[in-house]
């Protein structure tokens, strides 16, 4: 399994605290996570879009996504290198004691303070495979401290339609092998067809159908890692594939480096 794949998994355990290197590899699937995630561009510059919203991130800025927050990375024919950093919420807890707020979706490059906090990611990232609680509260405590010191925080505002979008994520993700039909889910979360359609193609940039094949070829090296399979067609339907050639149509389409 790649380091990316590991990233992904390591997103909503209730401990972690992953920091993950990357060279141009950061998913360009919509996705959330539980947990927040930081992305300082140490070098380059790729585009992220949060909740609809797309954000130029260059070399010193540093994206913050909140939990449940979908968003995705679109930078694959831009070099970059970038630090990527999962904190639980559990280790959040202190943070959000103090300060009661989050930070902005980007925290741009300011000179001499933006170094300090990357020379603290290249600090911690050779302890990535043997940190105890304390010393992942200490990181993160360290990490979020001085992005406080430099960058405004502000309150969270909750919008309903962000709400709906993110439960719709959770739900797909969870329920990955059932019907994910726009008129199962228009239906299961009490919408018409026509409105949860658009809601989502505004708000995560591709249509419900194309993402929901996305995040099942996402997720095949995952199952297969965990999973042995006797054949393709018990692989494609764990995925929630009605069909082989729906299968093969979207890892083609997606992945097709992916081996089966």
């Amino acid at each position: 399994m790649d380091s990316s794949v590991k990233y992904e998994l390591q997103a909503d355990k209730n401990e972690a605290l992953y920091i993950y290197h990357d060279k141009g590899n950061l998913s360009a699937v919509p996705h959330f996570h539980a947990n927040i995630e930081l992305v300082y561009c140490e070098k380059g510059e790729f585009d992220v879009v949060v909740d609809g919203v797309p954000h130029k991130i260059t070399q010193g800025d540093i994206a913050f996504i909140k939990p449940f927050e979908s968003h995705f990375y679109s930078g694959q024919k831009k070099s970059y290198v970038c630090f990527v950093l999962i904190i639980s919420n559990n280790l959040y807890k202190r943070f959000d004691f103090v300060y009661g707020k989050y930070f902005g979706s980007v925290l741009k490059y300011k000179e001499g303070c933006s170094e300090k906090i990357l020379n603290l990611f290249k600090s911690f990232f050779p302890l990535k495979g043997s940190m105890n609680s304390l010393v992942k509260s200490g990181i993160a405590n360290s990490i979020l401290g001085l992005c406080a010191e430099y960058f405004p925080l502000e309150r969270q505002i909750q919008i309903k339609s962000n709400n709906v979008i993110n439960s719709i994520l959770k739900y797909i993700d969870e329920n990955i092998e059932s019907d994910l039909s726009l008129k199962t889910l228009a239906h299961q979360f009490g919408y018409s067809h026509t409105y949860l359609s658009a809601l989502f193609k505004k708000k995560i940039g591709i249509s419900l159908k194309t993402y929901v094949s996305r995040i099942k070829i996402e997720k095949l090296s995952i199952v297969k890692e965990h999973v042995k399979f006797s054949n393709v067609s018990q692989l494609a339907q764990s995925l929630g594939f009605n069909s082989l050639s729906a299968y093969y149509r979207a890892k083609k389409k997606f992945i097709t480096k992916v081996k089966t």
